[in-house]
């Protein structure tokens, strides 16, 4: 493993380094506009880069578990081959979440699904098949396109990405789950070496290539995990990109606009206000919460009541949103 680990690392920075140099001359770059957080045209779908490396470097591993789980890798692909399309040319998001929903469903097919909503007061929540199939195919979509709209800072995604990948290999290792291992062993090496490129200021950008196939890997090995653990300690090693996402729901809900109108109000940006601009002490400090989050969840949320542990999730959404909004008021009465 510890080969597999250096030659991933290894082959994703040098095949990273290859596409950022040739970047330009092959369409991949970003030109900033009204809501870029960047000031120059910078090289973008670095995702591609990755994962083909990535690829590429599981053929040097056995690969024989995964021949039960072609429905995975097709549908992983899918979702790869959306991203890159995105990063070459826009897609509108209705036509993003059908494929990416399409893609959920196949996984069904290799029993990727949500069984068991959890035990509260005493109780268990089995999901019946007509139940648990559709609300899998909500969940994995739903994460896949949060994860996709926390990639807002340079280093951000690939920091969230490791220390969630992390306690999942974690998870796989404790209970000698192939799927849990072998995928993590795989693309943590390979965000390492991104991370080089992305941390500010960026030389590169992941794209969308990278962070919806991120974001699927990671709904789907967290709905593998749950063979495991109670499906809260999921929703806490996945915190920071859950609760931007339904806190920024609420507050554009309560506003009146489109859930999917673009803006500047994800928790990433609103911190960047509070830390003056400073990107690396953002991404750090999101990072430091993810990981109490994590840390949180695998060790003290399965020996905890549900019920206990739901109610102080929800807590946190709801301070999360009263914070969040305060800061958005004031420092949208700064810049006025």
């Amino acid at each position: 493993m510890d080969f597999v680990f250096v030659l991933t690392f290894a082959f994703c920075f040098s095949v990273l380094w290859l596409f950022i140099k040739y970047a330009r001359q092959l369409g991949f770059i970003d030109i900033p506009n009204l809501r870029s957080m960047h000031k120059r045209a910078t090289p973008s779908g670095s995702g591609i880069a990755i994962f083909i490396a990535v690829f590429i470097t599981s053929l040097f591993v056995d690969v024989g578990d995964y021949e039960n789980y072609s429905m995975l890798i097709l549908a992983v692909f899918m979702v790869f081959l959306l991203g890159v399309f995105d990063d070459i040319k826009n897609f509108p998001a209705k036509y993003k979440i059908i494929v990416i929903s399409v893609a959920a469903a196949l996984t069904c097919f290799d029993n990727i699904i949500i069984w068991n909503a959890g035990t509260f007061f005493g109780y268990e929540l089995p999901l019946a098949w007509f139940f648990a199939v559709p609300f899998t195919i909500f969940a994995v979509t739903s994460f896949t396109n949060s994860f996709n709209l926390i990639d807002g800072l340079d280093g951000l995604a690939g920091m969230l990405s490791i220390i969630i990948l992390s306690a999942l290999w974690y998870l796989g290792y404790r209970n000698d789950d192939f799927l849990l291992i072998g995928i993590p062993s795989l693309i943590i090496p390979g965000m390492l070496a991104f991370l080089y490129y992305n941390w500010n200021p960026a030389k590169a950008f992941m794209g969308d290539s990278g962070s919806l196939t991120l974001g699927f890997l990671i709904a789907v090995l967290g709905i593998r995990a749950l063979n495991y653990v109670d499906p809260l300690v999921i929703l806490y090693l996945v915190a920071i990109p859950v609760i931007d996402t339904v806190v920024i729901i609420i507050r554009r809900k309560k506003s009146g606009q489109p859930i999917f109108a673009p803006d500047k109000k994800h928790i990433h940006h609103i911190l960047l206000g509070m830390f003056n601009g400073n990107v690396i002490t953002t991404v750090c400090v999101l990072a430091l919460i993810q990981l109490a989050y994590v840390l949180f969840g695998v060790v003290f949320v399965s020996q905890l009541p549900q019920e206990v542990t739901l109610f102080f999730f929800i807590g946190n959404i709801v301070f999360w949103y009263l914070f969040l909004t305060r800061k958005s008021v004031y420092h949208s009465k700064l810049e006025t």
